[in-house]
């Protein structure tokens, strides 16, 4: 697929807003809970946490820590150690002490911004002899004291003018290190430049066709996640529009802002879209001021977006969800769907600035085109911390000379260069010599009107080295019986072949995620989800 021509600013992060708030100081920049910032304001407070963390020993290249919720102090702390060339280490708040303790050891720290759910774990998780100031930024409904711990307020009330901006580092240089999901294996830091920070959100806003005037973006996506923090902050700041910033995500606190503050565009991932499904738009509201509907991070089934695009119709939406593919070593999206296209199972064609080819997957037969979806360009990451050859496993020089980054995922492209997703290259069950695609049986079963989502993991059997497990989720009013279960694998049965039919099924109420809001795969493969199983029942 042909690479489209685009120019990506050789800015820091930074750099970028520093020229939004030259242009438009008086704009607001961030609204969080009913209060604004502009972003005159918004680099002020930059400059100043700069200062900050430059007097508390942080140094170009050091690690900052960022573990908080959708907050303006977790877009202030990205883009302050920035400004100084250190690296913003973004952390889920909810993260364990296992990984926190791998993170600060990837890492090193001496500074982090948490909150206080995350502020017990990182004080347990600190290394000896590491000299750490942790501040706290309470989330809504928090203590705001926590020993060891220095408060957001007091640390800020030492802040003085700002000395005059040096660039320290380049555009090439690390600017922020995201954490990979972990939905199939151990979790990597993904280092990411403030060029690939400026390729994706400004790729994203040429292939969205949004306009800067009069926007304002619904930042509900978390920013610990690349897509969040790219889409729902940097997207944002090159626009020079306002980010509405959701602490945590609720169907009520997005109805909410929706009725508050009119945003015109909405970047989610399937699990949003699917609450708020569930949950329903407020009788008489009109939603006729959205522009742009964005749906990434994990497949989204054929059916629950025409149901969301139904449901947002009936309320004066004019727009419909627009469907996009992407990875954590990509930032955010790759691919987008073109405006008003409905194809089933296409994740659209590349962003400006991105180049898409499918590779054949060694020792398997290529069919239909399929292969390995690899993706170059300034989007891609610059390598995973302090793993070599994890790094070398993806970025490999193909015979063209180019550095290509293979995703782990199988697609091919259309006749009309459009990117067709098909499964997780990685989610592969050899049972008895033969390959189980389960995300083919998922499709099988997810079109069974008794089924409202499925999941299909290997589980270890010492004769077949792995037997196919189902994990149902039923619609509401279907019960949970053996009954229920014999007509599903009866008509399983008859769409695929005998080997492939699973010999456990599970009903589940809801299946157990993985910090990034995706299915964990691991969990229901060693069984680690207390809580979530309502029967079982084996063949």
């Amino acid at each position: 697929m042909p690479e489209q021509s685009f120019e990506v600013p050789e800015l820091t992060i930074y750099e970028i807003l520093r020229e939004a708030a030259t242009e438009k100081p008086e704009s607001p920049a961030l609204s969080y809970l009913g209060k604004r910032m502009s972003y005159g304001e918004l680099l002020d407070m930059v400059d100043s946490v700069s200062g900050l963390l430059s007097d508390s020993g942080v140094e170009s290249g050091d690690a900052v820590v960022v573990g908080l919720h959708n907050c303006p102090e977790a877009v202030i702390a990205l883009y302050a150690a920035n400004r100084i060339g250190a690296v913003a280490v973004m952390v889920h708040p909810l993260s364990s002490k296992e990984d926190i303790s791998k993170c600060l050891k990837d890492n090193g720290c001496k500074v982090a911004f948490v909150n206080g759910v995350c502020a017990l774990r990182f004080l347990q998780s600190i290394p000896q002899g590491m000299r750490c100031s942790v501040v706290l930024v309470p989330a809504p409904g928090e203590n705001g004291d926590i020993p060891k711990t220095v408060n957001w307020n007091d640390f800020i009330s030492k802040r003085r003018e700002a000395a005059p901006y040096e660039r320290v580092c380049s555009p090439e240089a690390p600017a922020a290190i995201l954490y990979t999901g972990g939905t199939t294996g151990t979790s990597k830091g993904a280092v990411i430049s403030s060029i690939t920070f400026n390729a994706s959100a400004i790729g994203m806003k040429v292939a969205s066709g949004l306009d800067e005037n009069g926007q304002k973006m619904l930042s509900v996506l978390p920013l610990f996640h690349g897509f969040g923090l790219c889409t729902g902050v940097h997207l944002p700041v090159t626009q020079r529009i306002e980010a509405v910033l959701i602490p945590r995500f609720t169907p009520e606190s997005v109805a909410k802002v929706l009725f508050m503050e009119h945003p015109s565009v909405i970047f989610g991932v399937p699990t949003i879209f699917e609450k708020m499904l569930e949950r329903g738009i407020p009788d008489g509201m009109d939603l006729s001021f959205l522009a742009g509907l964005f749906c990434g991070g994990d497949a989204m089934p054929p059916s629950m977006k025409r149901n969301v695009d139904r449901m947002l119709a009936e309320h004066g939406c004019k727009t419909r969800i627009r469907i996009g593919y992407g990875c954590t070593e990509c930032l955010s999206a790759v691919t987008i769907t073109p405006e008003n296209e409905e194809r089933e199972n296409s994740v659209g064609t590349p962003l400006p600035g991105c180049e898409i080819c499918i590779m054949p997957i060694e020792g398997q037969p290529s069919e239909n085109g399929e292969g390995e979806v690899c993706v170059r360009g300034p989007v891609v990451m610059n390598w995973y911390l302090n793993q070599p050859e994890e790094t070398a496993k993806v970025l490999r020089k193909h015979s063209d000379g180019k550095v290509w980054l293979h995703t782990g995922d199988v697609g091919r492209i259309d006749e009309d260069g459009s990117l067709i997703f098909e499964r997780r290259l990685k989610r592969i069950i050899i049972t008895s010599g033969y390959n189980v695609y389960p995300s083919e049986l998922e499709r099988c079963l997810d079109s069974d009107p008794r089924v409202k989502a499925s999941c299909v993991v290997g589980i270890p059997d010492g004769i077949r080295v792995a037997s196919v497990k189902a994990f149902i989720i039923l619609k509401d009013g279907v019960e949970k019986s053996v009954d229920t279960l014999d007509h599903i694998r009866a008509r399983l049965t008859e769409m695929i072949p005998t080997y492939a039919v699973p010999r456990e099924f599970e009903f589940l109420d809801s299946f157990p995620q993985t910090l990034f809001g995706k299915v964990s795969y691991r969990s229901l493969e060693n069984g680690d989800f207390n809580g979530f199983a309502l029967d079982k029942i084996a063949l």
